[in-house]
């Protein structure tokens, strides 16, 4: 792996991706018909609370390790470049968090994310675009 002191190799070949990104009206595009109007969406990885890719998401979220935010950015980035699924594609908005977790926490993870998929698909990042009205419980305890 490129940057092992971030991500190690055996922890970057087990995360457990979803290619959603190469399936058509796929589950996570689903969520969002009749709520509002996308073209695409889809997930880059499984979440599970054995895997790897929690540890690392926590290593980002709850010790501010944002360096793996942008590394798992450019890694998913590559994936979706590759596949065509990215080419007509206007631009990236990230998931935001209510603003009161955003102060406690001091940075929003999907900010971080979608910043590491622009710098290699070169699609512009809005943050401004979506706001979080109401506060929800975090998904990776």
């Amino acid at each position: 792996m490129r940057n092992e002191t971030l991500i190690c190799t055996e922890c970057f070949v087990t995360i457990p991706r979803s290619g959603y990104h190469l399936i058509p009206d796929n589950p996570v595009e689903k969520i969002f018909w009749g709520r509002c109007m996308i073209s695409k969406a889809a997930a880059f990885s499984f979440y599970t609370r054995d895997s790897r890719i929690r540890r690392l998401i926590h290593q980002l979220k709850y010790k501010g390790v944002k360096e793996i935010g942008s590394e798992l950015g450019r890694i998913y980035a590559r994936s979706l470049k590759s596949s065509g699924f990215l080419d007509d594609i206007d631009i990236i908005v990230p998931v935001p968090l209510h603003p009161s977790k955003k102060r406690q926490r001091g940075f929003n993870q999907s900010d971080i994310i979608s910043l590491g998929i622009s710098e290699v698909s070169g699609i512009p990042v809005d943050t401004g675009l979506l706001i979080r009205k109401t506060v929800t419980k975090t998904q990776t305890r």
